[in-house]
C-alpha cells in the first residue's frame, strides 16, 4: 500500500514538472507574452532628433502600453552612430532601434547580414505606402525592413509676403516665372534669396529642389539601376547649371559664399531677404519669426511645383533579428506605423504630410497643409548618391560636400561635376 502511495506521489510530481516545463518552453518560443506572461521591449531612439521626438514618443509609448498592458516599453533616446555600431559588433542590439530607412546604406547592410527582421507581412495597411519613393525608402530587394512614415522632409521656399507685394510680384507658376520674380525683387532693391553659401548641406537645399523639378526621371533611373542611366544625363546637368545661374544673376546677394546657415536664416527673418530655401524641419523658426509668411515649392518649366521626397525618419524603426520578444516587437512596430501614433507625432512636430496620405492625418496648421500640397514629388538626390557608393569613393560625401557647393560657388562647372560623379559612381 505504501509503495503504491509513493509511486502515485512520484507520478504526480513528474506530471507537474512536465506541465511547468511545457509552460516555460511556450513562453520562450513566443517571446511575446502570448501565454499570459508579460514582455519588456527595449527601444532606442535617435539622440540627434531628441528635441523633436521625446515628447511625442512619451505619449506614443503611454498609449501603446495602455492598449497592450502585457508589454512594457523601455524607451531610450540615446542612440548615436557610435552606440549603434558598438551594439551591432557586440551583438547587444535592443529589440527595436532607429534605422532611418534607405537614407544611408546601413539598413541594407543589416538586412543582408540578417541582423534585422522583415516587416512586410506584419504591418497593417502597408498598401497605403505604395509611392515608388516611399517603397525605395522602406525596402531592400522588395522586402520591408523599416516601419513606414506618413511624413516627409522637404525643401520649400519660405517667402515674405510683404516684400513680394512691395516689389509687385506673385508666387511663380513656372521656373521662368521664378527667375523673373527674383529679377524684379532685385530691381526693387530687395535681396531675393538668402543663400547660406558657407554651410555645407544647408547650401544644397535649392539644388535638391531643382534636381526634383528637372531631373527626377534621371535620378530615379540611377536609383533603380536602369541600364544606361548615369550622371551624364542632360537633365542632371541642367539642374546643376540652374543652381549656378541663379547665383551668377546676383539673386543670392553679395558675399553669399561666406554666409553661414544661421546668418541666412537671420537675414530672412529680419526682413533682409524676400526668400529662403530651407528644410521643413525649420518650419517653427519661420512661423514664429514675425514675418508675414508664405510658402511655395520651386516649379518646373511645365508649371508643376516640385520637391524631393525625403521620407521623414522620426518613426523609422527596425527589429533586431536576435530579439527574444519578437511578437511584442512586431506589435510595437505595427503600432507606430498606424494613424494614431503618426497623428501624435504630427501634433507635436508639425512636419509635412505626404500629399497622398493627407486623408489620414490632420495637419497641425495651415502652413503644414501648404507644405503637404505639391504636384511633383521627385527623387532625393543624396539618396541616389548613396545608392552608387563605390569601394573607392563615398559618392554621397563627394556629391554633398564637394560637387554641389563647388558648382554653387562657381569653383567647378556643372559639366565637370557630373563627369566627376560619373567616374566615381558604382552603377548597379
Amino acid at each position: 500500500m505504501k509503495i503504491h502511495k509513493i509511486l502515485a506521489v512520484i507520478l504526480c510530481a513528474c506530471m507537474m514538472f512536465s506541465v511547468l516545463a511545457a509552460c516555460n518552453n511556450s513562453g520562450e518560443s513566443s517571446g511575446s507574452g502570448s501565454s499570459g506572461e508579460s514582455a519588456t521591449i527595449r527601444v532606442w531612439g535617435d539622440q540627434g532628433n531628441q528635441s523633436f521626438i521625446a515628447a511625442a514618443f512619451a505619449e506614443i509609448n503611454t498609449l501603446f502600453m495602455s492598449e497592450n498592458p502585457d508589454i512594457s516599453v523601455v524607451y531610450d533616446v540615446g542612440q548615436t552612430t557610435e552606440t549603434l555600431q558598438i551594439a551591432i559588433q557586440s551583438d547587444t542590439l535592443p529589440d527595436l532601434f532607429y534605422t532611418a530607412g534607405n537614407k544611408n546604406p546601413q539598413m541594407g547592410q543589416l538586412a543582408e547580414a540578417e541582423r534585422i527582421l522583415p516587416l512586410t507581412d506584419r504591418i497593417d495597411n502597408i498598401e497605403r505606402f505604395n509611392d515608388i519613393n516611399v517603397r525605395r525608402y522602406m525596402e531592400i530587394d522588395g522586402v520591408v525592413y523599416t516601419t513606414p512614415s506618413y511624413f516627409m522632409d522637404t525643401q520649400p521656399v519660405y517667402y515674405n509676403i510683404d516684400l513680394f507685394e512691395q516689389a509687385g510680384v506673385d508666387v511663380p507658376r513656372t521656373f521662368e516665372d521664378f527667375v523673373d520674380v527674383c529679377q524684379k525683387l532685385l530691381d526693387a532693391g530687395i535681396h531675393p534669396i538668402a543663400m547660406p553659401g558657407a554651410s555645407v548641406w544647408a547650401n544644397s537645399w535649392l539644388t535638391f529642389s531643382l534636381m526634383a523639378a528637372f531631373a527626377d526621371v534621371a535620378l530615379g533611373n540611377i536609383l533603380d539601376g536602369v541600364e544606361g542611366a548615369t550622371y551624364l544625363d542632360p537633365t542632371i546637368l541642367q539642374a546643376f547649371e540652374y543652381s549656378y545661374y541663379l547665383g551668377e544673376r546676383g539673386f543670392y546677394g553679395r558675399d553669399f559664399e561666406i554666409r553661414n546657415e544661421e546668418d541666412a536664416q537671420l537675414l530672412f527673418t529680419s526682413g533682409g531677404a524676400a526668400m529662403i530655401v530651407d528644410g521643413s524641419w525649420a518650419n517653427d523658426l519661420y512661423v514664429n519669426s514675425g514675418v508675414n509668411l508664405g510658402v511655395f515649392f520651386v516649379p518646373n518649366s511645365a508649371g508643376q511645383s516640385a520637391t524631393a521626397l525625403s521620407v521623414n525618419h522620426y518613426l523609422s524603426y527596425s527589429i533586431a533579428s536576435n530579439t527574444e520578444e519578437s511578437e511584442a516587437a512586431y506589435k510595437y512596430a505595427n503600432f507606430i506605423s498606424q494613424v494614431p501614433a503618426n497623428q501624435i507625432l504630427q501634433n507635436h512636430t508639425a512636419i509635412p504630410i505626404m500629399p497622398f496620405l493627407l486623408d489620414y492625418i490632420e495637419p497641425a496648421s495651415d502652413i503644414v497643409r501648404m507644405l503637404s500640397t505639391v504636384d511633383l514629388i521627385g527623387s532625393q538626390m543624396n539618396q541616389v548618391a548613396t545608392s552608387v557608393t563605390s569601394e573607392q569613393t563615398n559618392t554621397s560625401e563627394l556629391w554633398m560636400t564637394v560637387l554641389v557647393p563647388g558648382v554653387l560657388l562657381g569653383e567647378i562647372t556643372a559639366q565637370e561635376a557630373v563627369e566627376m560623379m560619373h567616374e566615381a559612381a558604382s552603377y548597379n
